[in-house]
């Protein structure tokens, strides 16, 4: 998946496609999501995230941690972040 992101930051055109060949594999995994029951209760299915709410997430994050590396938001670098420890 990294790779998959910085191809498509290096070259912009290719978000579509992408979008495109996983889109088949979304409705397949929502499909499996929806035949699920636990104690009789169908499970909802997800629904992917979109670019908007990616991009407001990250600027309520910028806000609130500056010396956040928001291409690394794994549990790994984070504690680099000193607003963010405290």
């Amino acid at each position: 998946m990294a790779q998959i992101s910085d191809a498509i930051r290096k070259t912009p055109e290719l978000k579509g496609k992408w979008k495109s060949t996983i889109q088949p594999v979304q409705q397949i995994v929502a499909e499996r999501f929806q035949r699920l029951t636990l104690k009789d209760i169908p499970f909802k299915k997800p629904e992917p995230v979109q670019d908007a709410e990616i991009d407001q997430i990250q600027r309520h994050l910028q806000k609130l941690f500056p010396d956040l590396d928001l291409s690394k938001l794994q549990k790994l670098h984070t504690p680099k972040s000193s607003l963010y420890q405290s």
